[in-house]
């Protein structure tokens, strides 16, 4: 579901901040790199206020859309919910008429997307902080 509620919200960061700030050791203020005052939009996955997965919308740029900050909470990886908030953010963005969207995946997990139909841009590599790469997809 998108989020409409500041609940969710809370358990969008909650997810976020386990599952890559502490799970992955990756520094705070590069997880949370949101404008102060900026409107986000964020798809989630709970259950009885658990959150379980999330995932940000982009949609900054007319010619596609962008899912970014792909998060599943520990205890739930390997279920299923990464493929699921991804599909649920696809939608989303379909909804919103995009058919163009784009990832910038970490190389380690590039795989996972490719599984869904993304096509990984091999010239977009960038070995900075995270290595990470492009992918793509028609929807």
């Amino acid at each position: 579901m998108m989020i409409t509620e500041v609940w969710q919200l809370a358990l969008v960061y909650e997810v976020r901040k386990s599952s890559v700030v502490i799970d992955e050791n990756l520094p705070i203020d590069k997880e949370f790199d949101e404008e102060y005052g900026k409107t986000y939009h964020y798809v989630l996955i709970e259950q009885n206020g658990v959150g379980i997965a999330t995932a940000r919308l982009n949609i900054s740029n007319k010619d596609y859309g962008k899912i970014e900050r792909v998060a599943v909470a520990k205890g739930f990886k390997g279920q299923g919910y990464g493929r699921q908030i991804i599909q649920k953010a696809e939608a989303e963005l379909k909804k919103l008429g995009y058919h163009r969207i784009v990832i910038k995946s970490r190389q380690s997990v590039v795989e996972f997307y490719q599984k869904l139909g993304y096509v990984a841009d091999e010239n977009s590599k960038e070995d900075g902080f995270i290595a990470t790469i492009m992918v793509e997809k028609e929807v």
